[in-house]
């Protein structure tokens, strides 16, 4: 489907309860970027997928979302959420974080035996890590699935085959 706009076209795509307005320039489509780059890119900078597709806005609140989420974790903890050694199930749901989590296992403290008042907000530090990377994998999936909406509609207004 298409609305015409003055000089340019919009096209509204719709798949998998994703609505997406592209905006199209009178000459053709623009080239859209490849879903895997947008996959790789929402996963190390959350955002940066929808950024990537041209959602500017929704690309720095997921990032200020994200990041603020588990910026706060870590810093309750004081660096000690983040540890594949204390933490194993932890860990692997802080993972899609992607960015922040791997900069902040960077900084992590290591072995080192946290204080008694970390210890004491431990479980809370450790919950909005591991909210933070799950909804991550959310952003992440959405990213993708914008970016193949994109590229399909993108291939029918040109005509070439999906």
């Amino acid at each position: 489907m298409s609305r015409e706009h003055g000089a340019a076209r919009s096209l509204v795509l719709m798949h998998a309860d994703v609505e997406v307005d592209v905006e199209l320039e009178a000459s053709g489509a623009r080239r859209r970027p490849h879903p895997w780059l947008s996959l790789v890119l929402a996963w190390l900078v959350p955002g940066a997928g929808h950024w990537l597709l041209g959602q500017r806005w929704r690309g720095v609140s997921f990032f200020v979302l994200l990041v603020m989420t588990f910026a706060f974790g870590w810093g309750a903890s004081a660096g000690h959420a983040v540890s594949l050694e204390h933490h194993p199930v932890a860990f692997w749901l802080q993972l899609p974080a992607g960015g922040p989590m791997l900069l902040a296992l960077g900084f992590a403290p290591g072995l080192a035996v946290p204080p008694p008042e970390v210890v004491a907000r431990l479980d809370l530090a450790l919950t909005f890590t591991m909210v933070a990377g799950l909804l991550n994998l959310l952003l992440v999936h959405d990213a993708w699935e914008r970016a193949v909406v994109l590229r399909r509609g993108a291939c029918a207004e040109r005509g070439r085959p999906r």
